[in-house]
Protein backbone atom coordinates (compact mmCIF):
# COMPACT_ATOMS: atom_id res chain seq x y z
CA UNK A 1 0.00 0.00 0.00
CA UNK A 2 2.77 2.06 0.67
CA UNK A 3 3.83 1.77 -2.63
CA UNK A 4 0.64 2.62 -4.26
CA UNK A 5 0.30 6.09 -3.09
CA UNK A 6 3.72 7.31 -3.20
CA UNK A 7 3.84 10.48 -4.90
CA UNK A 8 0.33 10.47 -5.83
CA UNK A 9 -1.26 13.49 -6.09
CA UNK A 10 -4.53 13.42 -3.56
CA UNK A 11 -6.93 15.57 -2.25
CA UNK A 12 -8.59 15.40 1.08
CA UNK A 13 -11.92 17.44 1.45
CA UNK A 14 -12.80 18.11 5.27
CA UNK A 15 -9.13 17.23 5.84
CA UNK A 16 -8.48 19.59 9.09
CA UNK A 17 -11.59 17.31 10.73
CA UNK A 18 -11.38 14.41 13.25
CA UNK A 19 -10.80 11.53 10.80
CA UNK A 20 -9.38 13.86 7.76
CA UNK A 21 -6.62 15.43 10.12
CA UNK A 22 -5.54 11.59 10.40
CA UNK A 23 -5.65 10.56 6.96
CA UNK A 24 -3.83 13.63 5.84
CA UNK A 25 -0.71 12.47 8.37
CA UNK A 26 -1.10 9.10 7.24
CA UNK A 27 -0.76 9.84 3.71
CA UNK A 28 2.41 12.28 4.59
CA UNK A 29 4.17 9.15 6.35
CA UNK A 30 3.49 7.77 2.42
CA UNK A 31 4.94 10.45 1.22
CA UNK A 32 1.74 11.25 -1.07
CA UNK A 33 1.03 15.06 -2.63
CA UNK A 34 -1.07 15.78 -0.49
CA UNK A 35 -3.96 19.00 -0.77
CA UNK A 36 -6.37 19.54 1.49
CA UNK A 37 -9.54 21.78 0.90
CA UNK A 38 -11.43 23.40 4.38
CA UNK A 39 -14.21 25.87 4.81
CA UNK A 40 -13.36 29.59 4.20
CA UNK A 41 -14.09 30.01 7.71
CA UNK A 42 -11.20 27.13 9.43
CA UNK A 43 -8.91 29.19 11.43
CA UNK A 44 -5.22 28.99 11.12
CA UNK A 45 -4.80 28.38 14.76
CA UNK A 46 -6.91 25.52 14.45
CA UNK A 47 -4.27 23.86 11.27
CA UNK A 48 -1.39 24.62 13.32
CA UNK A 49 -3.15 23.12 16.64
CA UNK A 50 -3.84 20.22 13.99
CA UNK A 51 -0.77 19.83 12.18
CA UNK A 52 2.27 21.31 13.67
CA UNK A 53 5.40 20.71 11.91
CA UNK A 54 3.85 18.90 8.91
CA UNK A 55 2.48 22.06 7.79
CA UNK A 56 4.92 22.50 4.81
CA UNK A 57 3.86 19.21 3.73
CA UNK A 58 0.53 20.13 2.91
CA UNK A 59 -1.13 22.31 0.57
CA UNK A 60 -4.39 24.13 1.62
CA UNK A 61 -7.27 25.31 0.02
CA UNK A 62 -9.91 27.25 1.14
CA UNK A 63 -13.23 26.97 -0.92
CA UNK A 64 -17.12 26.76 -0.74
CA UNK A 65 -17.43 22.94 -1.55
CA UNK A 66 -21.79 23.43 -1.76
CA UNK A 67 -20.36 25.71 -5.13
CA UNK A 68 -19.87 23.93 -7.92
CA UNK A 69 -17.20 25.66 -9.29
CA UNK A 70 -15.03 25.77 -6.38
CA UNK A 71 -14.69 22.04 -6.47
CA UNK A 72 -14.21 21.49 -10.15
CA UNK A 73 -11.41 24.22 -9.53
CA UNK A 74 -10.15 22.00 -6.33
CA UNK A 75 -10.32 18.74 -7.91
CA UNK A 76 -8.13 19.75 -11.22
CA UNK A 77 -4.53 18.22 -11.52
CA UNK A 78 -5.64 15.37 -8.95
CA UNK A 79 -5.59 11.85 -9.26
CA UNK A 80 -7.22 10.76 -5.79
CA UNK A 81 -9.96 12.41 -3.56
CA UNK A 82 -11.13 11.48 -0.52
CA UNK A 83 -14.19 13.28 0.97
CA UNK A 84 -14.49 13.91 4.68
CA UNK A 85 -16.30 17.48 4.12
CA UNK A 86 -19.74 16.50 5.62
CA UNK A 87 -21.79 18.45 8.16
CA UNK A 88 -22.35 15.76 11.04
CA UNK A 89 -22.91 15.77 14.94
CA UNK A 90 -24.05 13.79 18.03
CA UNK A 91 -27.96 12.03 17.92
CA UNK A 92 -29.34 15.20 18.92
CA UNK A 93 -27.84 17.35 16.52
CA UNK A 94 -28.62 14.93 13.75
CA UNK A 95 -32.01 15.15 15.07
CA UNK A 96 -32.77 19.13 15.39
CA UNK A 97 -30.90 19.60 12.10
CA UNK A 98 -32.07 16.82 9.84
CA UNK A 99 -33.31 18.88 6.79
CA UNK A 100 -29.84 20.95 6.46
CA UNK A 101 -28.37 17.53 6.66
CA UNK A 102 -29.63 16.42 3.83
CA UNK A 103 -29.40 19.73 2.14
CA UNK A 104 -25.72 20.35 2.42
CA UNK A 105 -24.26 16.46 2.34
CA UNK A 106 -26.39 15.72 -0.90
CA UNK A 107 -25.27 18.59 -2.62
CA UNK A 108 -21.82 18.10 -1.39
CA UNK A 109 -21.55 14.43 -2.55
CA UNK A 110 -23.06 15.74 -6.05
CA UNK A 111 -20.54 18.21 -6.93
CA UNK A 112 -18.05 15.82 -5.57
CA UNK A 113 -18.90 13.29 -7.55
CA UNK A 114 -19.90 15.25 -11.02
CA UNK A 115 -16.37 17.52 -10.36
CA UNK A 116 -14.42 14.05 -10.26
CA UNK A 117 -16.04 12.74 -13.34
CA UNK A 118 -15.15 16.08 -15.50
CA UNK A 119 -11.42 16.21 -14.24
CA UNK A 120 -10.86 12.39 -14.84
CA UNK A 121 -9.98 11.14 -11.16
CA UNK A 122 -8.66 8.26 -11.07
CA UNK A 123 -10.06 7.44 -7.64
CA UNK A 124 -12.43 8.34 -5.12
CA UNK A 125 -13.73 8.01 -1.56
CA UNK A 126 -17.43 7.95 -0.21
CA UNK A 127 -18.46 8.06 3.51
CA UNK A 128 -21.05 6.50 4.08
CA UNK A 129 -22.63 5.24 7.87
CA UNK A 130 -24.34 2.43 9.21
CA UNK A 131 -26.68 4.87 10.25
CA UNK A 132 -28.14 3.80 6.45
CA UNK A 133 -29.38 0.77 8.12
CA UNK A 134 -33.20 0.54 9.01
CA UNK A 135 -33.27 0.07 12.83
CA UNK A 136 -35.19 -3.26 12.54
CA UNK A 137 -32.92 -5.15 10.83
CA UNK A 138 -31.23 -8.48 11.94
CA UNK A 139 -28.13 -8.56 13.20
CA UNK A 140 -25.52 -9.14 12.20
CA UNK A 141 -25.94 -6.70 9.43
CA UNK A 142 -24.56 -7.17 6.41
CA UNK A 143 -24.08 -5.14 3.23
CA UNK A 144 -26.27 -6.33 1.40
CA UNK A 145 -29.79 -5.92 3.85
CA UNK A 146 -32.25 -3.43 2.92
CA UNK A 147 -32.73 -0.10 4.32
CA UNK A 148 -35.51 1.79 2.57
CA UNK A 149 -37.39 2.73 4.85
CA UNK A 150 -37.95 2.50 8.49
CA UNK A 151 -34.27 4.74 9.55
CA UNK A 152 -34.60 5.63 12.84
CA UNK A 153 -36.54 8.96 13.16
CA UNK A 154 -33.64 10.82 14.60
CA UNK A 155 -31.26 10.20 12.42
CA UNK A 156 -33.34 10.22 9.22
CA UNK A 157 -31.85 13.51 7.26
CA UNK A 158 -28.44 12.54 7.97
CA UNK A 159 -29.36 8.95 7.35
CA UNK A 160 -31.02 9.21 4.03
CA UNK A 161 -28.47 11.46 2.66
CA UNK A 162 -25.97 9.04 3.42
CA UNK A 163 -28.21 6.70 1.10
CA UNK A 164 -28.39 9.26 -1.58
CA UNK A 165 -24.56 9.19 -1.53
CA UNK A 166 -24.48 5.71 -1.94
CA UNK A 167 -26.84 5.55 -4.87
CA UNK A 168 -25.06 8.09 -6.86
CA UNK A 169 -21.41 6.69 -6.49
CA UNK A 170 -22.88 3.49 -7.36
CA UNK A 171 -24.70 5.29 -10.44
CA UNK A 172 -21.43 7.08 -11.40
CA UNK A 173 -19.43 4.27 -11.19
CA UNK A 174 -21.46 1.94 -13.41
CA UNK A 175 -22.73 4.61 -16.07
CA UNK A 176 -19.47 6.85 -15.93
CA UNK A 177 -16.50 4.39 -14.74
CA UNK A 178 -15.16 6.21 -11.92
CA UNK A 179 -13.50 4.63 -9.94
CA UNK A 180 -15.13 4.97 -6.23
CA UNK A 181 -14.65 3.37 -2.64
CA UNK A 182 -17.48 3.32 -0.21
CA UNK A 183 -17.30 2.91 3.28
CA UNK A 184 -20.09 2.52 5.78
CA UNK A 185 -18.03 3.82 8.91
CA UNK A 186 -19.55 3.44 12.23
CA UNK A 187 -18.79 4.17 16.18
CA UNK A 188 -15.01 5.81 15.34
CA UNK A 189 -13.65 7.26 18.34
CA UNK A 190 -9.62 8.20 19.20
CA UNK A 191 -7.72 11.27 20.46
CA UNK A 192 -8.52 14.95 19.28
CA UNK A 193 -12.30 13.73 18.69
CA UNK A 194 -14.61 16.62 18.90
CA UNK A 195 -16.65 17.21 21.79
CA UNK A 196 -19.02 20.63 20.75
CA UNK A 197 -22.28 20.82 22.75
CA UNK A 198 -24.76 19.34 21.23
CA UNK A 199 -22.49 18.00 18.14
CA UNK A 200 -20.14 15.54 20.90
CA UNK A 201 -20.51 11.59 20.14
CA UNK A 202 -20.79 9.12 23.01
CA UNK A 203 -17.24 8.33 24.00
CA UNK A 204 -15.95 11.97 24.02
CA UNK A 205 -18.69 12.99 26.14
CA UNK A 206 -18.43 10.31 28.40
CA UNK A 207 -14.88 11.28 29.27
CA UNK A 208 -16.00 14.92 29.23
CA UNK A 209 -18.24 14.40 31.96
CA UNK A 210 -15.60 11.58 33.78
CA UNK A 211 -13.07 14.52 33.89
CA UNK A 212 -15.54 16.50 35.43
CA UNK A 213 -16.40 14.19 37.84
CA UNK A 214 -20.41 14.98 36.87
CA UNK A 215 -22.50 11.60 36.46
CA UNK A 216 -22.58 10.02 33.31
CA UNK A 217 -26.44 9.74 32.50
CA UNK A 218 -27.53 6.94 29.77
CA UNK A 219 -30.63 6.48 27.75
CA UNK A 220 -32.33 3.47 28.38
CA UNK A 221 -30.87 0.94 30.41
CA UNK A 222 -27.24 1.17 29.52
CA UNK A 223 -27.23 -2.63 27.89
CA UNK A 224 -27.37 -1.95 24.62
CA UNK A 225 -23.85 -3.28 23.25
CA UNK A 226 -21.67 -1.08 20.08
CA UNK A 227 -18.46 -2.12 18.89
CA UNK A 228 -15.96 1.22 18.59
CA UNK A 229 -13.05 1.35 16.03
CA UNK A 230 -10.31 3.33 16.82
CA UNK A 231 -9.18 5.44 14.30
CA UNK A 232 -6.25 4.48 13.17
CA UNK A 233 -8.07 1.49 12.14
CA UNK A 234 -10.22 3.03 10.31
CA UNK A 235 -7.50 5.25 8.55
CA UNK A 236 -5.62 2.07 7.18
CA UNK A 237 -9.00 0.66 6.29
CA UNK A 238 -9.96 3.39 4.13
CA UNK A 239 -6.73 3.49 2.26
CA UNK A 240 -6.63 -0.31 1.54
CA UNK A 241 -10.34 -0.04 0.30
CA UNK A 242 -9.76 3.19 -2.17
CA UNK A 243 -7.05 1.06 -3.50
CA UNK A 244 -7.96 -2.80 -3.34
CA UNK A 245 -12.34 -2.15 -3.70
CA UNK A 246 -13.35 1.35 -5.62
CA UNK A 247 -16.22 -0.57 -6.99
CA UNK A 248 -19.00 1.52 -5.93
CA UNK A 249 -20.11 -0.97 -3.25
CA UNK A 250 -20.24 -0.20 0.10
CA UNK A 251 -18.21 -1.87 3.06
CA UNK A 252 -19.26 -2.00 7.00
CA UNK A 253 -16.08 -0.67 8.59
CA UNK A 254 -16.71 -1.11 13.01
CA UNK A 255 -15.25 -2.50 15.49
CA UNK A 256 -14.68 -6.12 16.36
CA UNK A 257 -15.64 -6.02 20.00
CA UNK A 258 -18.79 -5.01 20.56
CA UNK A 259 -19.44 -3.15 24.62
CA UNK A 260 -22.72 -2.33 26.30
CA UNK A 261 -22.77 1.39 27.50
CA UNK A 262 -22.75 1.01 30.56
CA UNK A 263 -19.48 -1.06 30.99
CA UNK A 264 -17.72 1.70 28.40
CA UNK A 265 -18.86 4.44 30.92
CA UNK A 266 -17.42 2.45 33.76
CA UNK A 267 -14.74 1.66 31.70
CA UNK A 268 -14.11 5.34 31.46
CA UNK A 269 -14.57 6.09 34.99
CA UNK A 270 -11.83 4.20 36.22
CA UNK A 271 -9.26 4.87 33.79
CA UNK A 272 -9.70 8.34 34.46
CA UNK A 273 -10.27 7.92 38.03
CA UNK A 274 -13.27 9.78 37.90
CA UNK A 275 -15.62 10.16 41.28
CA UNK A 276 -18.27 10.02 38.73
CA UNK A 277 -21.47 7.48 38.58
CA UNK A 278 -23.25 5.90 35.91
CA UNK A 279 -26.91 6.64 35.94
CA UNK A 280 -29.09 4.12 33.80
CA UNK A 281 -32.59 4.43 32.59
CA UNK A 282 -35.46 1.71 33.66
CA UNK A 283 -36.42 1.70 30.18
CA UNK A 284 -35.26 -0.52 27.58
CA UNK A 285 -32.18 0.81 25.31
CA UNK A 286 -32.17 0.28 22.24
CA UNK A 287 -31.36 -3.39 20.51
CA UNK A 288 -28.03 -4.40 19.93
CA UNK A 289 -26.68 -3.32 16.61
CA UNK A 290 -23.83 -5.98 15.47
CA UNK A 291 -22.48 -4.80 11.98
CA UNK A 292 -21.25 -7.52 9.94
CA UNK A 293 -17.59 -7.21 9.28
CA UNK A 294 -17.21 -10.22 6.67
CA UNK A 295 -17.22 -8.14 3.34
CA UNK A 296 -14.41 -5.78 4.89
CA UNK A 297 -11.75 -9.02 5.56
CA UNK A 298 -12.62 -10.76 2.73
CA UNK A 299 -11.89 -7.60 -0.18
CA UNK A 300 -9.21 -5.66 2.12
CA UNK A 301 -8.00 -7.75 4.81
CA UNK A 302 -10.11 -5.45 7.85
CA UNK A 303 -8.73 -6.83 11.28
CA UNK A 304 -9.10 -4.15 13.95
CA UNK A 305 -5.85 -4.09 16.01
CA UNK A 306 -6.65 -1.59 19.12
CA UNK A 307 -9.04 -2.98 21.79
CA UNK A 308 -11.29 -0.66 23.93
CA UNK A 309 -8.98 -0.79 26.91
CA UNK A 310 -5.89 0.33 24.71
CA UNK A 311 -7.87 3.08 23.14
CA UNK A 312 -9.42 4.67 26.05
CA UNK A 313 -6.35 4.62 27.70
CA UNK A 314 -4.47 6.41 24.57
CA UNK A 315 -7.16 8.97 24.60
CA UNK A 316 -6.50 9.95 28.27
CA UNK A 317 -3.01 9.55 28.29
CA UNK A 318 -2.60 11.87 25.41
CA UNK A 319 -5.37 14.71 26.51
CA UNK A 320 -4.16 14.99 29.97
Amino acid sequence: MKIFWKNKKVLVTGGAGFIGSYIVKELIKKNSEVTIVLSPKTKSEHLERVFGSLMNKISIEKLDLLDFNSFLKATRNQEIVLNFAAKDGGAKFKLEHSTELFRVNTQLVLNLLESCRINKIDRVLIMSSIDVYSKNVKSPIKEEYLYLSDFDESLYGYALSKRFSEIAAKTYYERSGLKVAIARAGNVYGPNDYSAKNKERVIPAFIDKARKNEDITIWGNGLQKIAFLYITDLVSSLLDLVEKYPVGEPVNLVGSEPISLEDLANLIISFSKSKSKVVVGNEGGNKNRIISIVRAKKVIGFSPKVNMKNGIETILNISK
